[in-house]
């Protein structure tokens, strides 16, 4: 359990991180390119249910440089849970139903 886990992870509506990202694919050689740089703005926009458990939203504009998502975590004593996005993520896509 991490104390003060609203902290590390706040998660009240409204909270909004901006970051950037690189992709980077294929082998151990890699060749900068300027064109897989993104960035996302993710941001608390509210809660659902999701399996009959209250989980708080984050609406990403382009996380992974693959277009807008909306993201669901829980959090309770034991920590912070992850309860998948929609659309979701390209490796989301092929391990869930």
């Amino acid at each position: 359990m991490i104390d003060k886990s609203h902290e590390y992870f706040p998660d009240q509506l409204g909270n909004e991180w901006v970051y950037q990202g690189t992709m980077v694919e294929g082998g151990m050689v890699q060749i900068k390119n300027e064109n897989t740089r993104f960035t996302n703005v993710s941001k608390v926009i509210g809660t659902e249910i999701l399996e009959g458990v209250k989980v708080t939203v984050f609406n990403d504009t382009n996380p992974g440089n693959q277009g807008p998502s909306d993201s669901y975590y829980f959090r309770d004593v034991a920590g912070i849970r992850y309860y998948g996005s929609k659309p979701g993520t390209t490796l989301e896509r092929q391990l869930v139903p």
